[in-house]
């Protein structure tokens, strides 16, 4: 009876909040649009340092709709060709949906995540930057009762990046992350009742490519393509009708136009960008529209 109460129980909550975990720092598409120091030349000052506000709407098949909207800050430092990077965000995440436990709203801050690394050039048109990646967690996990921001969890990485320059005004922009995200312990909360799961919560894998082109040297435009793989997640006791739907690949595509110019000397630019996707699996829970829209702006110094 108790491994049948839990079932039901975890079935019906999954329904609700399978992946209800947002993140502004480990979206891959919006820190490589950010991410100039490293390709750029304008930006040739040691320190720099972003704020970028976000909105997103994101529909899910369980006919369930999440509108979000926050702020992500960020810091370079970056000497010659290595650097240190601080991702900080926060935001408030609405749920709507047809029964009322699906209606919810919270205010949060988003992990904490710290990177590092180092560039090089391969003759004169490629570029290369290694790095690895610590993401802190700022609250505990509670993703399978409610709406959640950040993922709740230590996550630790590597990061590959390159661009290549084939044509005076033409750059191909690309990189490769893997993030493995360590579990712990997590509850579910429904209907008064509070059970306990010890929570594997997995690893994801983006991959980012993108074609930038510069006009008259201050403009640039860039379209890309960024795939996510997340797997690797699990609960127990186990449950494999849920765990299951852990597991998601999902596709955005990508705009953004740059701006840069100068504050008395110092090199600055804004960034916007739009982004759509969804996801092609799971199909029962997943993302079947996601859009996000972002403006940024940046200085060195």
């Amino acid at each position: 009876m108790k491994k049948k109460y839990l079932l039901g129980l975890v079935l019906l909550s999954t329904k609700f909040f399978v992946h209800a975990r947002i993140s502004f720092v480990y979206n891959l598409r919006i820190a490589e649009t950010t991410k100039s120091k490293n390709f750029e030349k304008e930006f040739y000052k040691p320190w720099i340092t972003s704020a970028t506000l976000v909105g997103q709407f994101r529909q899910r098949r369980n006919d369930t709709n999440q509108y979000v909207g926050g702020g992500l800050g960020t810091f370079i430092y970056s000497p010659a060709n290595w650097y240190i990077r601080a991702d900080f965000a926060a935001a408030r995440v609405k749920q709507t949906g047809p029964l009322e436990a699906q209606n919810q709203a919270r205010t949060q801050p988003d992990d904490l995540l710290l990177s590092g690394g180092y560039g090089f050039n391969v003759g004169t048109r490629t570029k290369f930057s290694f790095s690895a990646l610590l993401g802190i967690p700022t609250h505990k996990d509670k993703g399978l009762s409610f709406v959640q921001f950040g993922t709740g969890h230590v996550g630790i990485g590597a990061q590959v990046d390159g661009s290549f320059n084939y044509h005076a005004t033409n750059t191909i922009r690309t990189a490769a992350r893997y993030v493995h995200f360590f579990g712990g312990r997590t509850n579910l909360v429904l209907n008064d009742a509070i059970e306990f799961f010890d929570y594997k919560f997995g690893n994801i894998n983006d991959f980012y490519i993108a074609h930038q082109t510069v006009i008259k040297r201050q403009h640039r435009i860039e379209f890309g393509y960024n795939p996510s793989f997340f797997y690797g997640a699990k609960i127990e006791p186990d449950v494999p009708e849920i765990n299951n739907e852990f597991t998601y690949i999902r596709s955005n595509f990508f705009a953004t136009y740059k701006y840069y110019f100068l504050i008395n000397k110092y090199p600055s630019g804004v960034i916007v960008g739009i982004s759509s996707g969804f996801d092609h699996i799971p199909k029962r829970t997943g993302l079947k529209n996601i859009v996000t829209v972002w403006a940024a702006w940046g200085i060195s110094f």
